[in-house]
């Protein structure tokens, strides 16, 4: 079980490292890099960062770990002085899934949620309520955002 969790791992960071513009020399080192960094710094369960990853639930990340969320999406660059960067959201969601139909769907949602109001005072608030909406998107889109296609 740890073999293939680590092994979707490698996939989805090909993918994803594979959509931004810059040039990396070993993307999967700096996303394994990134992944554990975030996760130990704001000490998370291995559990709910598999939750994140498939993007399954947000249920299980609790006030202690909201913090991981805006780790993942400022070292991705998905924020910029504060704003949702839809263009690198964008290009990571042509990175993760091949069907136009599958993107088209996707960024809707998060046109829909990136100016959504965060729900509580909580720092990281605003990151984890994007990840929360997009989730609850796609589900009520009926999106299979885990299978992607690749």
């Amino acid at each position: 079980m740890a073999a293939m969790y680590r092994l979707s791992l490698l996939v989805f960071t090909t993918c994803f490292l594979g959509a931004f513009a810059d040039p990396i020399k070993d993307p999967i080192a700096v996303k394994n890099a990134t992944w554990a960094q975030c996760q130990k710094q704001e000490n998370v369960p291995d559990d709910v960062m598999k939750d994140i990853y498939f993007f399954t639930s947000s249920e299980k990340i609790t006030d202690d770990h909201k913090c991981v969320v805006k780790c993942l999406q400022e070292a991705y660059h998905f924020w910029t002085d504060g704003t949702l960067n839809l263009n690198m959201v964008e290009k990571t969601i042509n990175g993760m899934w091949k069907d136009p139909e599958v993107r088209h769907k996707l960024m809707v949602v998060i046109e829909e949620c990136k100016d959504s109001d965060p729900q509580g005072s909580h720092p990281c608030q605003k990151n984890f309520d994007l990840l929360d909406c997009f989730i609850k998107g796609a589900k009520k889109g009926k999106i299979d955002i885990g299978n992607r296609g690749n």
